[in-house]
């Protein structure tokens, strides 16, 4: 791990408790957290980890991933603030160039103010432009990977690769780049819109959420997939699952596919209550689960 002190261009701190990184606010610490400021720094950073084998993990916002209590031992790498810009391309009209760092919220608005169609549903989706990419995530109908265009990233051996929307097998909350690939950004496909318009849009969108989900209390959003022609919030209500707590983890009264924090939940809770969660749905219904968020334990 010292050779990593030694990268130009990354950024580099020991025993960075993880339960400070995540929305969930739980997970004990990693080993290392190193921070790529830019693509050189990136590049090396990944071809080192792939000579010494390091373990290491690909964190964006941290909004969809439960560490456990005894945290991740390895790397956990982001990308620092030299790959968060966002803005028009000058090459193509109505295409947006957004780096994997980026807020996917500063995206819709910068979206929005610049009268381009297309992510507005998207607003309030938590997390960074890179996390978006790679669980394709959508809301009210719609989903990242239908404004793709392009990709970026570096795979495994630190080297560049860029592909192309067509080539890229997006999915329900999924998405396939062909292969190992840290998203470093995207170019995404727009149509013109009236800026009031697009406003009020997402402005809706946000007043929906709040009325919804309850984003006042910690949480890495949606648990579970929705089962092929269900909702997994309605199943879990249904087995009457809703209030159900374990330790200081609670399946949200509000909507019953958010699992919370209520201020003491360690993730050995969360984790227990996802189990129990599946357990009870399997035994009333028949119908499995997924997960949505990732369980790194």
């Amino acid at each position: 791990m010292s050779r990593l002190e030694k990268l130009d261009g990354v950024s580099f701190r020991r025993n960075v408790e993880l339960s400070a990184l995540t929305s969930f606010r739980v997970g004990g610490p990693a080993d290392v957290l190193a921070v790529a400021e830019s693509p050189g720094g990136l590049s090396g950073l990944l071809e080192l980890l792939k000579h010494t084998g390091a373990r290491a993990f690909v964190m964006g916002a941290g909004t969809n991933v439960v560490f456990g209590d005894s945290g991740f031992r390895g790397v956990v790498l982001k990308l620092g603030r030299g790959f968060g810009g966002v803005s028009e391309d000058p090459a193509a009209e109505g295409r947006v160039l957004a780096g994997a760092a980026a807020q996917w919220s500063d995206l819709v608005e910068f979206c929005v103010a610049h009268s381009l169609s297309g992510v507005e549903q998207t607003a309030g989706i938590p997390g960074t432009v890179g996390g978006a990419l790679a669980g394709n995530a959508g809301a009210f109908g719609v989903a990242v990977g239908d404004r793709v265009a392009e990709v970026s990233g570096y795979n495994g051996e630190g080297r560049e690769k860029k592909v192309a929307a067509r080539d890229v097998r997006f999915g329900y909350r999924r998405a396939d780049f062909g292969c190992e690939l840290v998203l470093t950004g995207t170019v995404l496909a727009l149509a013109p819109g009236e800026r009031d318009a697009l406003r009020r849009e997402a402005e809706g969108v946000l007043a929906r959420r709040r009325e919804k989900q309850p984003l006042e209390f910690p949480s890495a959003g949606s648990v579970f997939r929705n089962p092929h022609g269900e909702k997994a919030g309605r199943l879990i209500q249904e087995a009457g699952l809703k209030g159900r707590r374990v330790g200081g983890a609670q399946v949200s009264e509000k909507h019953a596919n958010f699992i919370v924090n209520r201020g003491d939940a360690t993730a050995a809770d969360v984790i227990s209550l996802i189990g129990l969660v599946r357990e009870e749905v399997w035994k009333r219904f028949g119908v499995g689960l997924e997960l949505e968020v990732k369980v790194v334990a």
